[in-house]
């Protein structure tokens, strides 16, 4: 049913995309994975108000449990409803999701909430299973936020230990020597990101940049 809804999806027929997204739901109303792929088809296909409709659903859920806490705290995020996100999001990581303690300290940073969003994306870092690029990336960010370039830097040097080729993080850090102004440094980083990724438009333009430095 999903598949075939996918294809009328993909047709323009949103009719019968929606018959059969109906009845993959009525297999196991309370599957929250079923509800999210949809939303994400629904969305790439351009049709957002269906979209938040179906993620809207997820709300019956009961919700007892880390992951249960988790999906809810993700659909309040989708839906722009940061206070009961961060509610859900909250219970989540008191009950060891560190998927929740990812997303809640992204929330925080969106908040401009730094030093709440440093201790989440610090227990994420420090888990084997939640550690990531984008991890690293989003503690670091928490720190060029505050305007403190050095500990931004350090962790964007660490996440790249882990993961040498990540693009974002490879940016991230040379922006952070550049506002930190050591200039040299910084286009040392910009030409590495070059290196890597030629087409990356912000290296290039930043290096356009320096060269008047």
């Amino acid at each position: 049913y999903f598949e075939r809804g996918k294809t009328y999806l993909a047709k323009g027929d949103i009719t019968k995309a929606m018959e059969d997204f109906k009845s993959v739901i009525d297999l196991d109303k309370n599957d929250y994975d079923t509800y999210y792929g949809i939303y994400c088809a629904l969305k790439d296909a351009g049709y957002e108000d269906e979209s938040i409709q179906m993620i809207k659903g997820t709300l019956s859920i009961n919700a007892d449990d880390a992951k249960g806490y988790y999906n809810k705290g993700k659909t309040y995020y989708i839906l722009n409803e940061m206070d009961k996100c961060v509610t859900e999001l909250t219970q989540a990581r008191e009950a060891g999701s560190i998927e929740a303690s990812y997303l809640l300290g992204v929330v925080y940073m969106q908040k401009a909430e730094y030093q709440k969003a440093e201790p989440a994306l610090l227990e994420v870092i420090a888990s084997e299973n939640g550690k990531s690029a984008e991890a690293y990336n989003a503690l670091g960010q928490c720190y060029f936020r505050q305007a403190n370039y050095d500990k931004a830097i350090s962790c964007f040097e660490q996440g790249l230990t882990d993961y040498e080729d990540d693009e974002t993080l490879l940016i991230n850090m040379a922006v952070a020597y550049e506002y930190k102004q050591d200039f040299s440094m910084a286009a040392i980083k910009f030409n590495d990101v070059l290196n890597k990724y030629p087409d990356n438009e912000v290296a290039k333009h930043e290096l356009e940049f320096l060269s008047g430095k």
